[in-house]
Order: C-alpha cells, then structure tokens, then sequence
C-alpha cells in the first residue's frame, strides 16, 4: 500500500509506503475499513424514507491490508456522528457474500441475495451514541475466503422515518462501477431483497455511489498487523519526520528508506533501522530528490507485517 504525499519543502519530495507482508497464523480481532471525517446518507441506509435495501462492496485489497484474513467473521459495525433513536430504522436484516463484483454498474445493478447469507435479522440498540461504534452480532456464520470481495446487504424495514444518525463514510473508487447501491421508498410495501428492483404502489428511488459506510469487521487477523496511516512532518531540506499508527502486539516497527522505487528487503535502500517507538526521523537527504519509506511491523516471534 503506497501513500502518496505531496507536502514539498526546499524541493525535498516524499513518498510514504506502508509495507504489508502477513503473517500465516491469526487471532480473533477487529480490522477498520474508512476514516475521516466525512459522512453520507444512502449506506447502510437511507433515514429519510420508510424502507431500504443497500449493498455495499468491500474490496479484498483494502480487508488484506487492514489485517484480516480468512475465516469467520462473526460482526460488523457502524459508527454513527450523531445521537438518535433508532425507532425508524432499527428493524435490520443482514446479509455478507463472498464476490467476484468490482463494483455497480448501474442503479438496478444488485447482486443476487441468493447467492448471499443472512448473517442478522432483528432490532439493533435503542439509541445511538455519537460518536460511537454500534455492533450488529451476527447470529448465523459467515466465513470469508480470504481473497474475495465481500458484499454487505442491509434490509431495513422499520415502519416511520427520520433520526438521522450521520454514518461515517470514506470515498473508495473501484475499477469499474460504484461501491454501494441503494434502494428506498416510502409507502406499506417493503423492499424484498429477492426483487430489488421491483415497483410497487409508492415510487422506487435508487442510487449508486462510492462514498459508502466506514465499517468494521470482527474475525480472524493476522497476529502481526501492519500498521496504518503513515505520514510525514517537519520537512527540511536534509530531514524528514516519519509517524504512524500502530496496530496489534508489534512493540518494534522495522524502517527502510531509499530513491523512489527502491524494493524493501533488497539490499537497495539507503537506510534502514528498527525502532521501539512509532515514529522515526530521517536525516541525511539531498535537496531537489525524490524518496520513499517503507513501515511494518515487527512483531518478534509472531512474524512481520
């Protein structure tokens, strides 16, 4: 995973990498999908209408990189900016699928539900807590395979509408088509999932979109996680600061640095050094160059990441 900053000082020009190479063996943990501040209104549901019906992809790429590897995930979560009651729209029912699908090509574009599996059906919490992760427990299993997309299908089917919880969103563009597909209306007959598509006496609205739910996922994790949102400061002309965020039971975190396109591990960096803390300046740059630096965790007899 490379992270591009474009922060410039006196000509001096870094590009941050996160270098993620798992370890074989796992353990039960939670791996986060998004960040960010940003928020939206369609995943995983539409507040504004009585009844909904979303499906949203969430790629290998970005699962493998957050952590998780294959097995069984046993639930998932939202994290709501808002307080609210959930009276409108608690009444859920869940479904996760392994996929090929990249993304929805058009508004009508859903996966088949049959080739899914109802993970929840019930009431969630009473009230949301801003701020705060809510947690749908998953009361039939799910496995993932490890190297499929998932689909996350979310009925709702609460009678009423409003109490607008503010989802956590993040902006993930696939190679083709959308991330998230939603369909909403008002009126007494609700959206079947084997029928999406479907009119009814009140009108069917539709969207797709890429700014879909942050979410989090509950199941097997690589015992050593890589680490996440590696960044730069304090950019000098010779010097460059390097943070990041550390994740799992790593106590060390292993640094390399060299010109742009240097492979980690190769014997081609320029500098190299494990460190006990997150984060590490680097010193003894050239001016009007170009950079790269790679993290990952070491976490000692439970391997690299």
């Amino acid at each position: 995973m490379r992270l591009l900053y474009t922060k410039v000082h006196q000509a001096l020009l870094f590009l941050c990498s996160c270098a993620v190479f798992f370890a074989a063996n796992g353990q039960v943990g939670t791996v986060q999908l998004g960040s960010g501040t940003a928020t939206q209104s369609y995943f995983p549901l539409n507040y504004n209408y009585v009844y909904n019906y979303s499906q949203t992809i969430y790629t290998a790429t970005e699962l493998l990189e957050a952590g998780l590897v294959a097995g069984p995930i046993s639930k998932i979560s939202y994290l709501p900016k808002a307080a609210v009651s959930t009276e409108k729209w608690r009444q859920w029912t869940v479904y996760l699928g392994n996929s090929t699908k990249q993304g929805f090509t058009s508004n009508s574009d859903f996966v088949d539900v049959t080739t899914l599996t109802q993970v929840f059906s019930g009431d969630l919490i009473s009230n949301t807590v801003a701020n705060q992760w809510f947690d749908v427990l998953f009361t039939s299993s799910f496995v993932w395979d490890g190297t499929s997309n998932i689909i996350v299908a979310v009925k709702e089917n609460s009678t009423g509408y409003g109490g607008n919880p503010n989802f956590a969103s993040y902006t993930l563009s696939p190679s083709t088509g959308n991330k998230g597909i939603c369909a909403y209306r008002d009126g007494t007959v609700e959206i079947d999932p084997a029928t999406p598509n479907a009119t009814a006496t009140s009108t069917l609205n539709k969207v797709i979109n890429n700014n879909v739910a942050q979410i989090r996922f509950e199941g097997t994790v690589a015992a050593c996680l890589p680490v996440n949102s590696v960044q730069t400061s304090n950019v000098t002309s010779s010097s460059v600061d390097v943070s990041w965020t550390a994740n799992g039971v790593a106590t060390s975190w292993d640094v390399e640095w060299g010109v742009t396109g240097f492979v980690p591990g190769t014997g081609t960096e320029i500098g190299a050094i494990t460190v006990s803390q997150n984060s590490h300046q680097i010193t003894g740059l050239n001016e009007m160059s170009a950079y790269q630096v790679y993290v990952r965790s070491n976490c000692g007899v439970e391997g690299t990441s």
